[in-house]
């Protein structure tokens, strides 16, 4: 799989514009998308970096269909007033590919996207991880245990295609900061104690966390 990760600026950063765009995405653009094989996994918004962005997640089953979908996205002309309200609601866009860091996080990732539609929780954790030099392979193996034990309630990591090739995005159900939830005594409990933590900054020394919060047109909410 390859996913799309297209972050928004919206213009002017109001709470009316950012209503706006969601009406808009939710009756027209993702519908249009999805007629063109691009499937939608997620979006939210985070204020962390700027005020109103949304970052939409789209999934393809390879490049050649993500190429296809750029192709088509651009020849077709009925497609253009789309193009061009997109535009106007978030002139400044970018966008960078990521992949699973492996395969195995996928159906964690489509499982969690069905589980939330029942019981949503409506605030996740992005775990923003750089590797160590050399280290990746023994990251890409302690998270590989993880996908196919689900002992801890991450939904997705994803490896970045274009960037940083050392940045790991790791997606947490629920937020770290809720009381009672994800805390210290509940990751030792886990087994994720003292050695735990100073093995993993080993392996990636920096690591930061970015709460998000899915909007109303996202499967994952």
């Amino acid at each position: 799989m390859i996913y799309l990760e297209e972050t928004l600026n919206l213009t002017p950063a109001t709470p009316v514009v950012r209503d706006d765009y969601v009406a808009f995405a939710s009756a027209r653009l993702m519908p249009a998308y999805t007629g063109l094989a691009a499937r939608l996994v997620a979006a939210w918004g985070c204020d962390s970096e700027r005020f109103a962005q949304i970052t939409q997640i789209l999934e393809f089953d390879d490049f050649g269909a993500f190429g296809r979908f750029r192709e088509a996205l651009a020849a077709d002309p009925e497609l253009a007033p789309l193009t061009q309200e997109l535009d106007s609601f978030a002139p400044t866009r970018r966008h960078r590919l990521l992949e699973p860091i492996v395969p195995s996080f996928v159906p964690v990732l489509h499982d969690a996207i069905a589980s939330s539609q029942d019981t949503p929780l409506h605030s996740y954790n992005l775990a923003i991880l750089t590797v160590a030099p050399g280290m990746m392979k023994p990251m890409s193996e302690g998270l590989a245990a993880i996908s196919e034990s689900r002992a801890l309630p991450i939904a997705m990591s994803w490896r970045v295609v274009t960037g940083n090739p050392n940045e790991i995005i790791d997606l947490w159900k629920g937020s770290l900061e809720r009381p009672g939830h994800q805390t210290q005594a509940s990751f030792t409990a886990g087994g994720l104690d003292e050695a735990w933590w100073q093995n993993l900054r080993v392996v990636a020394p920096d690591e930061r966390v970015v709460p998000v919060y899915p909007v109303p047109y996202s499967p994952l909410r």
